[in-house]
Order: C-alpha cells, then structure tokens, then sequence
C-alpha cells in the first residue's frame, strides 16, 4: 500500500506542471493562426522540445527515486 501511494505522489508532482504546459500548448495552438505563421511555429517548435526535455528529466528522476539508483 504504502508503495502505490509512493508511486501516487510522484505521479502528482509530474501531473501539475505537466498540466500546466499542456494548458500553454494549447493557448499557443489558438493564438498560432493570428500572428506571422514563421514566428509562431518556432514558438510552438521550442516549447514541444522544451517540454520533451522535462518530460525526459521527470521520468529519469522518478526512475532514480523509485529504484534507488
């Protein structure tokens, strides 16, 4: 039991940011068409990699913290 809410916690604190960029994703997605097309797909192209990267970190991390090495 105490394992599941170990894994509930960490899920958590990966969700809420998680969360957050995705809400940012799509407030870029609506507001893409409005301005130049160029300068809005660099926007959206370096926030995907940005978020790919903390994604990556987050699972490096709990893979640490869950397995201990």
């Amino acid at each position: 039991m105490e394992i599941g809410l170990f894994y509930v916690e960490r899920l958590s604190l990966f969700l809420i940011p998680c969360s957050f960029f995705l809400i940012l994703l799509l407030l870029l997605l609506l507001f893409a068409g409005t301005d130049d097309i160029c300068s809005s797909s660099f926007v959206l192209f370096y926030f995907i990699l940005i978020f790919l990267i903390y994604i990556y970190i987050l699972v490096l991390v709990l893979v640490v913290l869950v397995d201990g090495y």
